[in-house]
């Protein structure tokens, strides 16, 4: 009888340690993947990349000296070699006849030189060693303000050189002519302004006068 009850409490003794050893470790807990994981910051979106204007726009204009193509396919390349933007003495020691500028208007001149290229001519159907081509035939110039008026040889009074670009003759072959072209411009109209030059299908090219 005794050893039965010793066997009796020894069991439940057992029993009690397992039962309090299970209730202490409980069961394990495996952490979620998105619980243990680090918090990353997102990598951050690329810069767009800016876009350079090409030179000879009106936000990216030549200089004086520089010259460029009207286009890819145009025939002609303008250069602006001076601009004068007071050219009201010039004009009158050459021509003594012609009325000066009225008052709030002046005379600009720029100097140009246009080169054409008698293979690209070609490509247009036009034979430059027969026929022949002038620079003021084919190319139009304009004074545009800073505001987006623009003025050209034929707004306010008349203005010329004798160095007129349109003096410059028919060119037959490969070649550049070079002279002034001169348009009356509103003197408030000057600060800030760009020429632009122009052929039939507007191809064109700015350049600054200063």
């Amino acid at each position: 009888m005794r050893t039965r009850l010793a066997t009796v409490v020894g069991g439940a003794g057992v029993a009690l340690v397992l039962t309090a050893c299970f209730a202490e470790s409980g069961p394990e807990v495996t952490p979620s993947h998105s619980a243990s994981a680090e918090a990353t910051s997102p990598e951050p979106s690329p810069a767009p990349e800016e876009t350079v204007p090409s030179t000879g726009t009106r936000e990216a204009p030549l200089a004086i000296g520089e010259s460029r193509r009207l286009s890819d396919e145009s025939a002609w390349t303008v250069q602006l070699n001076a601009s004068n933007p007071d050219g009201a003495a010039v004009v009158a020691a050459e021509n003594e006849y012609l009325p000066g500028p009225v008052p709030g208007e002046a005379f600009l001149i720029g100097n140009f030189s246009v080169t054409v290229d008698a293979d690209a001519l070609a490509g247009q159907g036009i034979d430059l060693a027969n026929e022949g081509a002038a620079a003021w035939a084919h190319v139009w110039f304009e004074y545009v303000a800073a505001d987006g008026t623009s003025f050209d040889v034929t707004s306010g009074t008349m203005c010329f050189t004798n160095g007129a670009l349109y003096n410059a003759g028919t060119l037959y072959a490969d070649g550049t002519s070079t002279g002034d072209v001169c348009i009356a411009v509103p003197v408030d109209k000057l600060p800030g302004g760009l020429w632009r030059v122009a052929n039939i299908q507007n191809d064109n090219v700015w350049i600054s006068p200063e």
